[in-house]
């Protein structure tokens, strides 16, 4: 009887299997793998674009904005106010400021000063407080600053029970240069108010027109100052 010899062979050893392994590797890779993404070349044309657009935007921005408006350059500058006076642009003191005048771009208020284009018209700041105030035993005191020439000021003061001197304003001429701020007094109680409590005036409003109406002044309002 004849033996029959078996031969184990390990896969690894064949190197027919081996390759044939390897080619396998790579069908499996080629066509059953998912396909690689394929990364985007970066371009900069947007960036181009879109940088230049903002810098017109910006500079259109800028122009629109010095053309509308007015600039000043001030120094900053004390009021030097007393010890017994009572600011009325404080928080404390003042309710509501308001601009009575058909434009309202005639006036811009900034943190340390209200400024005034005055035209041929009459334009006004009334102030609205919280508390009455005596303007028979005081006066007011207003740092303002102005163009050179000379600016008329009409005051109406308005009690408690709505009565006021407006039939008969307090009208001050202004005629001072000063670069600085020069301080104007306001006393209600030498002019005859008639009807009008002096000892509880609620609202204060102060007219600014030019003495000359063919010329535009301007003005700077620093404070109002109870006395």
């Amino acid at each position: 009887m004849r033996s029959v010899k078996i031969f184990v062979v390990d896969k690894r050893d064949n190197s027919l299997f081996s390759y044939a392994y390897l080619d396998s590797e790579r069908l499996k890779d080629t066509f059953f793998s998912p396909p690689r993404k394929k990364r985007k070349k970066k371009t900069y044309k947007k960036r181009f674009i879109i940088i230049p657009l903002l810098a017109l935007l910006l500079i259109a921005g800028v122009a629109i904005f010095f053309a509308r408006y007015e600039f000043m350059v001030v120094a900053r500058q004390n009021t030097d106010m007393p010890d017994n006076g009572i600011s009325l642009f404080s928080k404390n003191t003042l309710e509501r400021l308001s601009y009575i005048t058909n434009d309202k771009r005639l006036m811009k208020k900034e943190n340390s000063f209200i400024y005034l284009t005055i035209p041929k018209e009459k334009i006004a700041l009334s102030f609205n407080l919280k508390k009455p105030i005596d303007l028979k035993s005081g006066y007011l005191l207003l740092y303002l600053k102005k163009s050179d020439t000379p600016l008329n000021i009409a005051v109406v003061a308005r009690d408690t029970r709505f009565f006021s001197n407006s039939l008969n304003p307090l009208v001050i001429e202004v005629t001072e240069k000063s670069d600085s701020f020069i301080k104007v007094p306001i006393v209600l109680s030498k002019t005859g108010v008639q009807n009008t409590n002096l000892y509880q005036i609620k609202q204060i409003t102060i007219y600014f027109y030019p003495q000359e109406k063919e010329k535009i002044n301007w003005a700077l309002i620093k404070d109002l100052v109870l006395i």
